[in-house]
């Protein structure tokens, strides 16, 4: 099975290095989106698993991505790229929902690789539970 991850930033730069690197995994589907207003438009037609998607960006920024995405895909996980770290948000990106945040710029692209897959490892988790909680309700 393969995991779709969109990646949300508007320096294409750190969009493409991203990407590049994630497009090396064999169980990822990468997707890269300069503008977050078309990053929700595809979240409401598509199931995305992982968003990584930037604090600061001129059309919406990422805190309004993150409570977007929520509103669409309450299981959809969603990791905050910022470089400009405060513990203030931290807490409300974690408040309202996020997985995780990246500090920016990015030492190591092996940290990035690292954390999508404690993701996918939280996504199978989740997914085990719900088929269990099912199970059990039918009984």
């Amino acid at each position: 099975m393969k995991y779709k991850v969109l990646i949300i930033d508007d320096d294409v730069n750190i969009l493409e290095t991203i990407k590049r690197r994630l497009d090396f995994e064999e169980k990822l589907q990468v997707i890269a989106k300069t503008n977050p207003l078309e990053a929700i438009d595809m979240i409401k037609r598509e199931k995305v698993d992982i968003i990584l998607t930037d604090i600061s960006m001129p059309e919406m920024n990422g805190l309004d991505v993150l409570k977007n995405v929520k509103d669409i895909d309450a299981f959809a996980q969603v990791i905050i790229m910022t470089g400009y770290s405060t513990s203030d948000l931290a807490i409300e990106c974690l408040r309202y929902g996020a997985n995780d945040y990246l500090l920016k710029p990015f030492d190591d692209m092996e940290a990035i690789v690292n954390l999508i897959n404690i993701t996918i490892e939280k996504i199978i988790r989740w997914k085990k539970i719900i088929i269990r909680s099912v199970k059990t309700l039918k009984v």
